[in-house]
């Protein structure tokens, strides 16, 4: 995909008009063996993802409406809209949709119980962060992704199987935090110590310990 080769080389103004052209195309029946819907929900999911890490999110959050919209049964396009609204601060319209997302397809995506933990964390909940990484190990004790956050996040390597090295999780670690959009002082510090790009304000993000609120919602019903 041309937009990818963009993307990699760091050419996202390139790659955002090739993505936005992918999601302008309609489905042509004459057309055989293009899968347009799946090119549709990759194209939404890197649309969102450069523009967020951009630290565009306002224009990251209208796309995540679009692709609400257009793509309302697929949990991976519910997946990364949660995490847009989770990096803009808006924890409880995040949590509906990493739930939704749950809702599509329980075991679907790890993302979706690690962005619920990360905002039980901040409204001070500990605990039930603690509870849902615990229900969901069964499933997901497999990878490395799981026991990389519940290190981080928890503090606690008990259980990490042998055959996840340290060098492994460490740069387990570093997709983790790229992919939740948010910036750590002490590496991958999940459990808080959140540092924001220059010219945004902690004002606008809830503390850590502040309890969950809904407030004026950046998505349209």
């Amino acid at each position: 995909m041309v937009a990818v080769a963009h993307d990699l080389k760091g050419a996202p103004d390139q790659a955002l008009a090739c993505l936005r052209r992918i999601l302008a195309t309609k489905e042509s029946p004459g057309q055989v063996g293009v899968d347009f819907r799946a090119a549709h929900v990759k194209a939404a999911l890197r649309l969102m993802r450069i523009l967020a890490g951009q630290g565009r999110l306002p224009e990251a959050i209208i796309e995540a409406q679009h692709a609400l919209s257009a793509l309302p049964d697929r949990p991976e396009v519910s997946v990364m809209a949660g995490k847009v609204l989770l990096a803009n601060g808006n924890l409880m319209e995040a949590l509906k949709l990493f739930e939704r997302s749950i809702a599509l397809a329980v075991q679907a995506h790890i993302d979706s119980y690690i962005g619920l933990c990360i905002i039980y964390r901040k409204a001070g909940r500990m605990e039930t962060a603690r509870q849902s990484l615990d229900s969901v190990r069964p499933v997901f004790s497999g990878m490395i992704r799981y026991w990389t956050f519940r290190k981080y996040f928890l503090n606690d390597s008990a259980g990490i199987p042998e055959q996840f090295k340290q060098q492994e999780m460490e740069k387990s670690g570093g997709v983790l935090r790229r992919n939740f959009l948010i910036l750590y002082n002490n590496k991958y510090n999940f459990s808080g110590g959140e540092s924001f790009p220059p010219g945004r304000s902690r004002k606008n993000h809830p503390s850590p310990t502040h309890p969950l609120r809904l407030g004026a919602s950046p998505l349209k019903p």
